[in-house]
Parts: structure tokens; sequence; C-alpha cells
């Protein structure tokens, strides 16, 4: 009970705040960001945030809007800045959503992803493992999350010339995309290979 529970109190919140969110800096931000003004955005983005009040609902739009902020100054490759960014989403996040909540595994997934750009693989497969740990767990059909998420620990290894491990991952990776129908599933599919034929000209 306690679990539908907070899948309503989600649904609501959500509901709330995209209601909220129309003409305001957040969305603004948002315009920017899809014209690749990753500057203007980040200044929207945070003018949104500094208007943002302690309540629940607006924690979550909180963790968003920290979340649009990392992935634009990801984009500006100003590394730093974009994780802690991340990190402040999934702080928050954990604090107000169930612990296996995609966006808890976005939040995840983009810290990982920057620590691999900045070459601390040590960190960035801590976060996949993680990654991995709730999508392992989760009943529903998330095939391409996780094979994603393989494919992104198989590209650490690979970096850091584990071949044999990379190849198990890129293998595991590619048994969940040929479960996935999606065009999604087709794309992780063929990508695998490529990275596969990478690794053996290694």
């Amino acid at each position: 009970m306690k679990s539908i529970n907070q899948l309503l109190s989600i649904l609501l919140l959500t509901s709330l705040t995209f209601h909220q969110l129309q003409g305001s800096d957040f969305d603004k931000g948002n315009v920017q960001s899809e014209k690749e003004n990753w500057i203007k955005a980040i200044e929207h983005y945070t003018k949104h945030l500094e208007k943002l009040s302690l309540k629940k609902k607006e924690k979550y739009i909180n963790a968003m809007t920290h979340e649009k902020i990392g992935i634009a100054y990801q984009y500006i490759k100003e590394y730093e800045k974009a994780i802690n960014h991340h990190i402040s989403a999934l702080t928050i996040r954990r604090k107000i959503l169930y612990k296996n909540h995609p966006n808890i595994e976005s939040s995840i997934n983009n810290i990982g992803i920057i620590y691999n750009k900045i070459k601390e693989y040590d960190k960035a497969l801590s976060y996949y493992k993680q990654a991995e740990v709730i999508y392992s767990n989760k009943r529903s059909n998330s095939f391409d999350r996780l094979g994603g998420v393989f494919r992104n620990m198989a590209i650490v290894y690979f970096q850091t010339e584990k071949y044999d491990q990379a190849l198990d991952y890129l293998k595991k990776s590619n048994v969940l995309n040929k479960r996935d129908k999606s065009k999604f599933g087709r794309i992780g599919y063929a990508n695998n290979y490529m990275t596969i034929g990478k690794v053996y000209k290694a």
C-alpha cells in the first residue's frame, strides 16, 4: 500500500510540476537547450533555481533544474560544475523518491558518464554499478537502460585496456538489446558490434 501511495503522490507531483513550469525560467531554459545555447540555458535555469522554496513539490523541480544545469555544463565541458549539479539532483531525489525510481538512475548514470569523460574510471564504474543494481532489481522491462549501463561499463573497461571484461559487458548488453524491440535496442545492438570490433583490433 505504501508503494502505491508513493506512486500516486509522484504522479500528482509530476502533473503539478509541468503545469507550474509553463512560462517559467525553467521553460525558457529548455527552449535555449533545444537551440544548444548552453550559456543562456544555464542563466535561465539558475534564475529558476534561486526562486524555489523547500516545499516537496519544489524539491522535485529543484532536482530537475540541477540535472538540466549539469547537462548544459557537460556540453560546454565544464565537468566539475556538471558533476556538482548532478550530485545535487541525486541527493534531492534520494530523499523524495522511492529508491529504484528511474530519475535516481538517471542522475547516477549522468555522474558516471562525466567521470568517464574526465578519465576517473574507478569513480565512473562505481556509479555505473549502482545503476546496474537499480535496473537489475526492477520487475518492469528495462532492457534498453540496463543494456546502456552495460555498454557504458564496457567502454570504461576498454579504455582501461581490460579487454576481456569489456567484451563480457558488451555481450551482456547485446543480449538485452536483442530483447528490446524498439529502435533504441537495434541502435544499441549495432553500436555494440562496432565496439566489439574495436576491442578485437586493440
